[in-house]
C-alpha cells in the first residue's frame, strides 16, 4: 500500500496522526511541515519528513504540497484541524478534484472514512472518488505509537503560488500547553457558570481531583474566559478520560460528540431535563453547581 502524508503546523498533534497513518497503510508516513523541529522529531519518531521553506505563512504552501503529492503519489493526506490546516486541506482537495473530509473519526485499510455531519449528530462513511483522499482528524482520534526505525528528512523545493496571502500585522496570542486528549480526569464548565471569577472554584476542584479543566465552545470563543485549547467538541478536542465532570453544560451535540468515549460522566445541572443529564451521563446531580462545587471542595479537602 502507498504511504500516507501527514500535514500539520501544530507540534501537539503530529505524533498521533503519524501513528494513525502507519497503522492504516503499514508504510512509513511522510510528515510534510514547515517546522524544522517537527521534521526532525518526526524522523526520530520513525517517520520520514519533507521540510518546506520559502513562504511567510503556511497557507502559501498549498502548491508546494500539491506538487509533492503529484510526484510521490501517496494514498492520501491526513491533516490536523488547525485553522491553517483547514484552509490548506480545502485548497489542496480542490486541486486534486476531490472533497476534503472534515471531522473524521476513523479510517480503515480500504480508506473508508467515518466522519461527523449535521453538527455531529450523524456519522457518515465516505470514500474518495479520486486517486487520493484528504481527511482532517482532530486530537484524540489515534493512539501514539512510535515506528521502530529512524526516518529521514528531505528538503522540498518551494512552488510559488500565482497569488499569495500577505501578512500585514502580527499579534501575540497566549497559547495553553494543555493536552486534554491525554487527561485521565477532566472537569468541564458550560454557560451554567455566571461570571469568569467563578472559574476559580472550578480550578480548585480540578486541582483537588488532579484533573484538567475544560469547557464548551462559548466559554472559550465568545466570552474568552478560557483558552481555545481547552474547549471540547466537534471543531476542537475529542477526549477519553476515565472521569468527565460536567458543570452547567446543557449537552448540545456539538460538545457531546467530543466526550462520548469517556468512561464515566458525572453531570451537575439544575435542569434535570437537559440533554447532558438525560442522555449522556452515568451519574447526575440535579442541583445548582454553586452549591455542589463548594461542597465537593470541602469534602475533598477532608
Amino acid at each position: 500500500m502507498a504511504r500516507i502524508f501527514v500535514i500539520t503546523d501544530r507540534r501537539s498533534e503530529w505524533k498521533a496522526l503519524v501513528s494513525g497513518a502507519y497503522s492504516i497503510s503499514g508504510e512509513k508516513p511522510l510528515v510534510v511541515t514547515a517546522d524544522k523541529a517537527i521534521a526532525q522529531a518526526a524522523a526520530d519518531f520513525g517517520a520520514d519528513a519533507a521540510l518546506m521553506s520559502g513562504a511567510e505563512v503556511f497557507w502559501n504552501y498549498t502548491d508546494t504540497i500539491a506538487a509533492l503529492v503529484e510526484e510521490l503519489q501517496p494514498a492520501g493526506c491526513f491533516f490536523g484541524t488547525s485553522p491553517d490546516c483547514r484552509l490548506v486541506s480545502g485548497r489542496l482537495a480542490a486541486k486534486l478534484g476531490i472533497s476534503a473530509i472534515p471531522d473524521a473519526k476513523s479510517i480503515d485499510n480500504t480508506y473508508a472514512i467515518e466522519h461527523l455531519i449535521y453538527g455531529g449528530s450523524v456519522v457518515q462513511t465516505s470514500k474518495s472518488t479520486g486517486k487520493q483522499f484528504v481527511a482532517l482528524f482532530g486530537p484524540g482520534q489515534f493512539e501514539e505509537a512510535a515506528i521502530p526505525e529512524q526516518g529521514t528528512v528531505m528538503n522540498v523545493d518551494y512552488v510559488e503560488p500565482k497569488w499569495q496571502i500577505a501578512v500585514k500585522e502580527k499579534k501575540t496570542k497566549e497559547i495553553s500547553a494543555v493536552d486534554l486528549t491525554a487527561a485521565k480526569r477532566i472537569v468541564a464548565v458550560g454557560l451554567g457558570i455566571s461570571k469568569k471569577e467563578d472559574l476559580d472554584m472550578v480550578r480548585e476542584l480540578a486541582a483537588l481531583l488532579q484533573a484538567e479543566m475544560a469547557c464548551t465552545r462559548p466559554i472559550a470563543e465568545g466570552l474568552d474566559w478560557m483558552e481555545p485549547e481547552r474547549y471540547i467538541g466537534i471543531s476542537a478536542n475529542f477526549v477519553k478520560p476515565d472521569l468527565y465532570i460536567s458543570l452547567g453544560i446543557s449537552g448540545q451535540v456539538q460538545h457531546t460528540v467530543g466526550i462520548t468515549d469517556s468512561k464515566v460522566i458525572l453531570s451537575v445541572n439544575k435542569d434535570p431535563d437537559c440533554a447532558m443529564m438525560k442522555q449522556y451521563s452515568d451519574y447526575c446531580v440535579a442541583e445548582d453547581l454553586y452549591k455542589i462545587v463548594p461542597a465537593l471542595i470541602e469534602r475533598l479537602k477532608k
